[in-house]
């Protein structure tokens, strides 16, 4: 920032409250809009141009209207104020090209909007609602017009309109011309001085209302954060509580399967082990009707070997045979007994 008497310093936009210019419609020529400096500042959302030092939002233009243009949602009046150069006035169109005369004299200034407290109500017209007497204006109408500025195909400047004034009479348009000459000549002529101060001072505020602001932002992240938080929290308490359902729904459901399967393999046991016992049964008869039959036929081959040892005149057991002599022995024998008369 310099300072200097040709080069009056451009104060930042937290002093802008300390301008007599900020907030006032500053008289001036469609020449002077032309010729304002833009330094890239804003003021609540509105660009701000620079007289010299001096910051300018809102301007008052007085002149004829030379013609009259209709696009599409919007009208352009074209402003000739006789200071070399014209300017064009925008506003959105209204819905009716014509409006009565009682209807638009009995148009209300204080725009309120249903449900919302005093302090909230737009009071007065706006860029978006401008105040206009649609039937009186027209070309070659002398009116006094107030707006902001603002740019255009970024090579030119318009004024949006917000309230439309027409002067009926050259007094009164030489009243505006003088307060043109005298706002210049008092207040656009003398450079804006701040004092080191109140610049500091002010930029002290504006450095704490920022604090405040990213203060705010902050909490609101971590209420926001802190929101998804205990909304993921109480969702993995749910979630959690869910698993918990669902392993108990699964181990109830493996007891009752067990349960079953122990039935199904102790009913399967029982009738295993009836299967074996019958099977054990039936293997025990047989066993015992094996050795019964065994035990017959060795009886019945040893009535048999007998009754063939006795038809032979042995009549010996043949178990017992092979311990005693044989036949043709014993008969020798017992021929030499019968010879000796024993």
């Amino acid at each position: 920032m310099t300072s200097g008497t040709s080069n009056p310093p451009i104060y930042p936009d937290y002093c802008h409250e300390l301008s007599p210019t900020i907030k006032r419609w500053c008289p001036l020529r469609a020449t002077d809009i032309h010729a304002l400096d833009s330094w890239e500042m804003f003021n609540n959302g509105r660009p701000v141009y620079h007289h010299g030092n001096h910051p300018v939002k809102w301007v008052r233009l007085t002149g004829v209207i030379v013609a009259v243009d209709e696009f599409y949602g919007r009208k352009v009046f074209t402003l000739d104020d006789s200071s070399g150069m014209c300017i064009e006035c925008t506003c959105p169109a209204p819905q009716s090209a014509t409006l009565p005369l009682d209807t638009a004299a009995a148009r209300p200034t204080v725009i309120v909007t249903r449900n919302k407290p005093a302090a909230q109500q737009t009071e007065g017209p706006t860029v978006t609602n401008p105040k206009i007497p649609w039937d009186e204006v027209d070309v070659g109408v002398v009116v006094k017009i107030k707006g902001a500025i603002r740019e255009f195909r970024d090579d030119q400047r318009q004024v949006e309109m917000i309230k439309v004034e027409v002067l009926r009479s050259t007094d009164q348009e030489v009243r505006c011309w003088d307060e043109v000459l005298a706002f210049r000549r008092e207040v656009l002529s003398v450079p804006w001085v701040v004092s080191a101060e109140m610049e500091e001072k002010y930029k002290r505020r504006a450095m704490r209302e920022k604090r405040h602001e990213k203060k705010g932002k902050i909490e609101d992240g971590k209420r926001q954060k802190s929101t998804e938080n205990s909304r993921g929290k109480s969702d993995m308490r749910h979630q959690r509580s869910a698993t918990a359902q669902d392993v108990q729904a699964d181990r109830r459901l493996a007891v009752r399967t067990e349960e079953q399967g122990g039935k199904l393999e102790k009913k399967h046991k029982r009738t295993v082990d009836g299967r074996e016992g019958a099977l054990h049964e039936v293997s025990d008869g047989l066993r015992r009707e094996r050795k019964d039959r065994d035990r017959r036929e060795r009886r019945e081959h040893k009535a048999k070997r007998r009754k063939d040892g006795d038809s032979n005149g042995d009549g010996l057991d043949p178990a017992n045979k092979a311990n005693y002599p044989s036949l043709a022995v014993r008969r020798r024998a017992a021929g030499k007994y019968d010879a000796l008369g024993i």
